[in-house]
């Protein structure tokens, strides 16, 4: 969990864009600089749908940046995906 200031901004995808799209996008653009650990949610945020989103942990030197699509599964009225930026405490993101 990260502790101290964290940084989210939300962005809303390219229409017809598909969260799979989108992780290859940040996959291809931050490696090798970055080390990426790709997860899968159960289900989109708070539980709204049994469509399952990813979240990317991207960690490198003190920095890390998670990447979230859940919003785009989301019942939400416009679809985003979200980046969050903080700093690195202790081995891990």
């Amino acid at each position: 969990m990260p502790k101290g200031v964290v940084t989210t901004a939300a962005f809303a995808p390219p229409e017809g864009i598909e969260q799979l799209e989108i992780v290859n996008y940040f996959l291809s653009r931050l490696r090798p600089d970055w080390s990426p650990e790709v997860e899968r949610s159960l289900a989109g945020a708070a539980g709204t749908t049994t469509e399952r989103s990813y979240r990317v942990t991207f960690s490198r030197a003190d920095q890390c940046l998670i990447l979230g699509t859940a919003g785009m599964v989301a019942d939400l009225a416009q679809p985003v995906y979200t980046l969050s930026a903080y700093g690195r405490e202790g081995d891990s993101c």
